[in-house]
């Protein structure tokens, strides 16, 4: 039985966590149906409805047969499994910024701010930072980033993968590189390598800058023009900051990098391919206590603005510029006047992304 759009019948006896997502918008299927995101919420039973012919579906196995449980392994290609690995498969929202948005998303949960002037008191300094990903309350990946700044030049790296369920579905890693100049405070990047290996494929991207333009790109294999995408003009690639060097937050001198100067700031980032603005905005500061920080943090929204390199009329696109659920935590950096990334959350179509910080040190 075809149908373009199944939605959960959902009541009062429906588990708090699933009746707070909705699930809409799914793929047209034919015949055995699975939904495991709805079981992962709970364990949950549920009936479902056609949207478009008001089809009543049953949970006994018929057509919609949800995982029975968390626990219960996951056959490849099952929605778990892809909704899991949206978060990096979808073409590029979650890591490196360009083609389609599940990689994207982990980028705008990485690149939190632009990089500001440098204080005396952040130089020399090398932090490290492990951070967990999560879809809808399942591990799905793992970030590393690594930020060595000296007093005259410095280097960032982050390495990413998928992880547990999500490797299952499919095999996804990226490094990015970024290496650059201290000058007067600022950082000017000179460098941007990214390299990503996925299941069937593999790409490099290469970006030398000076004085904050981008001067060349190097993409292999190259992409494909599309007269779909926004054209990337030169003017998009002035005044800009990679993804990577982005990461080195800063605050001013003697600030407690838990208040106003934390978020507001807005990103004007480039890798290569794909140009965004993304404006975080000042919301509280909260107290937090988790397995990678525990005290105050800046609460602050992030606004995502796509500028050339993507597809205007692309649903996750739309989906991503109009949403306004997105938020970051940022914690001061002991020792010094850097911030970093604590945790963030992505509201997605189906579910919530979910960055947050497992351990880090500063050297």
């Amino acid at each position: 039985m075809p149908c373009d759009c199944f939605e959960p019948i959902v009541d009062q006896s429906t588990p708090a966590a699933v009746r707070a997502t909705r699930v809409t918008n799914l793929p047209p299927c034919r015949g055995e149906f699975t939904t495991p995101p709805l079981s992962a919420l709970g364990g949950a039973r549920l009936s479902a409805i056609c949207a478009s012919d008001r089809t009543k579906l049953n949970p006994d196995g018929s057509l919609l047969r949800p995982e029975r449980t968390l626990n219960a392994r996951p056959r490849q290609g099952t929605k778990l499994l892809r909704g899991a690995g949206a978060l990096a498969e979808r073409g590029r929202t979650m890591i490196d910024w360009a083609g389609k948005p599940a990689r994207r998303t982990i980028a705008a949960l990485m690149a939190v701010a632009v990089s500001g002037p440098i204080p005396q008191s952040a130089m020399a300094a090398t932090v490290y930072a492990r951070y967990s990903l999560a879809y809808l309350g399942v591990r799905v990946g793992e970030v590393k980033t690594a930020n060595d700044i000296g007093a005259s030049s410095y280097q960032a790296d982050l390495d990413a993968q998928l992880t547990g369920a999500a490797r299952v579905a499919m095999s996804y890693k990226i490094n990015m590189k970024a290496n650059g100049l201290v000058r007067e405070g600022a950082l000017l990047p000179s460098h941007f390598t990214t390299s990503q290996v996925g299941t069937g494929r593999a790409q490099s991207i290469r970006v030398s800058l000076k004085g904050g333009n981008a001067q060349t790109t190097e993409i292999d294999p190259p992409i494909e023009d599309s007269a779909a995408l926004v054209p990337l003009k030169e003017e998009y690639k002035q005044n800009v900051v990679d993804p990577v060097s982005a990461l080195i937050l800063t605050v001013p001198p003697g600030d407690d990098g838990v208040g106003p100067s934390s978020c507001n700031r807005t990103l004007r980032v480039f890798n290569g391919v794909f140009r965004a603005d993304i404006t975080l905005s000042y919301l509280r500061t909260e107290q937090l206590k988790t397995r990678g920080y525990s005290g105050p943090a800046a609460v602050c929204s992030a606004r995502f603005v796509p500028l050339a390199g993507h597809d205007p009329n692309s649903s996750m696109t739309k989906f991503m510029v109009a949403n306004q659920g997105i938020e970051v935590r940022l914690a001061p950096v002991r020792g010094t006047s850097m911030v970093m990334l604590v945790s963030a959350t992505v509201p997605m179509p189906l579910g919530t992304g979910v960055i947050k910080l497992e351990e880090h040190k500063t050297q």
